[in-house]
């Protein structure tokens, strides 16, 4: 009988995880202002991962902030949060699949001021063999 992999959250990081087949990220509550700020920053193994992405507004304000999803330093992804829809739309869930031995890095820019306010994300999937 095989042993029970245990895994203990130790608090937000910029790294990924990953406990047997499953991946998880928390960059954890962040302050962002009108600088383009890294959320998440890693490198990614030799295998293939499915996984959703969730940026979150965590602050009750007023500004605009804009989200970005790099691989190898390219845009791939992206969107932006107005302050009038940041309490009435849906989260924003980014289904994507991130290639084997990619550097992927998540940010977030507030585009409407230089006050900071509070953002963070998550990313949670599963390790398939590239």
């Amino acid at each position: 009988m095989a042993k029970k992999q245990i895994a203990t959250f130790l608090g937000p990081n910029k790294g990924l995880s990953v406990v047997g087949n499953r991946v998880y990220a928390f960059s954890g509550a962040i302050g962002v202002d009108g600088t383009e700020k890294d959320l998440l920053n890693f490198t990614t193994g030799d295998d293939l991962i499915p996984c959703t992405i969730q940026f979150n507004y965590v602050q009750a304000a007023t500004e605009d902030f804009f989200y970005r999803v790099y691989f190898n330093n390219q845009l791939v992804q992206g969107y932006l949060t107005t302050h009038s829809t940041q309490y009435t739309s849906p989260d924003n869930l980014i289904p994507i699949i991130i290639p084997p031995l990619t550097s992927v890095k998540l940010t977030a820019q507030n585009v409407d001021d230089n006050n900071e306010r509070t953002q963070l994300v998550s990313i949670t999937g599963k390790v398939l063999d590239a």
